[in-house]
């Protein structure tokens, strides 16, 4: 959910575009945008993927089929099934990529696929769900994108407001109309607020309602629907098997010479 941070972030910039317009100053108006926005866009954007993509445990478990573990780095590990798709992709036609090595831009895709967004229509909750065969695995990838993504949006909005602050105190010291006075010191007050709240150790842009939960039962495969996919299936199999196999024995039957 929004933390307290990012419902006071709209006074980042939007205020500050009108009154930047007096002294010939032209702001953009991202203020608009809160850092629970930017937040929720970010989570499968190239900025939390660039900084997960340092953490060795955590891209060795993403792509796990890649890493060796004796070299301790990620390797080709292009075997027969793999040639051999590459060989067909070839001869249909079908572009193939030279191998390149886990990084960033992979991560980003891998996030795309695999992490899941669902916002609530009655409320700011949002749920985001990730599914992966090793249960704690995943809690730990929820958690430092979570954290990755919240720590860069903070220093992100600290370098932002600090250089607000830097432009409103130096028109302080120009400006001489009291009205304009008062404004600058209304907007001034306001960044340095908005700096105290982000240099905190709270949560910047979201707050996580309550831990990382793990769902008891297994998410995948379904054994309900593995069951009933297994009988149409094998009824769909059964009765072409029973079709082909009355279709031989006619024309066997035709084929035999007649008495």
């Amino acid at each position: 959910m929004p933390s307290q941070a990012s419902n006071a972030g709209g006074i980042s910039a939007g205020g500050l575009a009108g009154l930047a317009s007096l002294a010939g100053v032209n702001l953009s108006m991202d203020g608009s945008v809160t850092p629970f926005e930017q937040y929720l866009e970010g989570i499968k954007s190239g900025l939390v993927a660039e900084t997960l993509s340092h953490k060795t445990d955590i891209m060795k478990v993403v792509f796990k089929e890649e890493w060796n573990e004796d070299k301790q780095r990620f390797v080709n590990k292009s075997g027969m099934i793999s040639k051999t798709i590459r060989g067909i992709k070839q001869l249909l036609g079908i572009p193939v990529y030279p191998w390149r090595e886990p990084d960033a831009s992979r991560l980003q895709t891998y996030i795309e696929e695999n992490v899941v967004i669902a916002e609530s229509a009655k409320s700011q909750f949002v749920t985001i769900s990730f599914d992966h065969e090793d249960p704690q695995f995943a809690r730990q990838f929820l958690s430092e994108l979570h954290a990755a993504l919240d720590e860069d949006l903070r220093q992100k909005a600290l370098v932002r407001t600090t250089q607000y602050i830097a432009y409103l105190t130096e028109q302080l010291q120009k400006v001489t109309v009291a009205e304009h006075r008062e404004a600058l010191v209304q907007a001034l007050s306001e960044q340095e607020k908005f700096r105290m709240m982000a240099s905190s150790g709270l949560a910047y842009a979201a707050d996580p309602f309550g831990n990382v939960t793990v769902s008891r039962e297994p998410t995948s495969p379904r054994p309900i629907i593995v069951i009933i996919l297994s009988i149409l299936l094998g009824g769909i199999v059964g009765s072409l098997s029973a079709i082909a196999i009355a279709w031989l024995r006619e024309n066997r039957q035709s084929g035999l010479p007649q008495p």
